[in-house]
């Protein structure tokens, strides 16, 4: 008897990152993931995190509740690619903080809490989902710690670090 081997990753992460591969049965399909995210982020803009729901999304969407299934597998799925896209990618790092620590993780955190005070519901999430796994927030850390690359620090050191200060920012 045959076993396949478990998903390497969960389908959420799949998600996040573009592996997973929607099915093709059913209606034409006349949403996107980032359609459907991206109403989810103004939902949660206006009124907060509580009233995201996917009845509330696919209603500001005009479809059926059933229709977003097809693009995500559950609501906490949703949140999490809303969080991923809330943060976006990090503000590239001006010439000024290049090769200056200090100036880069100031600029760093700087840019950090001006993208959640733009989404303030995603603040206690961002963490809420353990070390970061998703495109934007692994961006995020690669860049704080190629600000750290020439310090003595160590690499858990550099990371201690990152999370010290995202936590802070928090």
């Amino acid at each position: 008897m045959e076993s396949t081997p478990p998903d390497p990753f969960p389908a959420s992460l799949e998600v996040a990152w573009g592996l997973r591969d929607r099915p093709h049965k059913g209606p034409k399909r006349g949403l996107t993931l980032d359609g459907i995210v991206a109403v989810a982020i103004a939902v949660a803009d206006a009124e907060g995190i509580e009233a995201v729901s996917m009845s509330r999304v696919a209603k500001e969407l005009g479809v059926s509740t059933m229709a977003l299934y097809r693009y995500v597998s559950t609501k906490d799925e949703l949140v999490m690619l809303m969080v991923d896209a809330a943060i976006g990618p990090p503000v590239p790092l001006p010439e000024t903080a290049r090769g200056d620590w200090r100036a880069g993780l100031e600029h760093w955190a700087t840019a950090m809490r001006d993208c959640l005070l733009t989404h303030l519901w995603a603040v206690p999430l961002v963490a809420a989902y353990g070390p970061p796994v998703t495109p934007n927030q692994l961006a995020w850390l690669d860049q704080c710690l190629a600000v750290l690359a020439g310090t003595r620090l160590g690499h858990g050191e550099k990371i201690a670090v990152s999370l010290l200060i995202s936590g802070q920012v928090r």
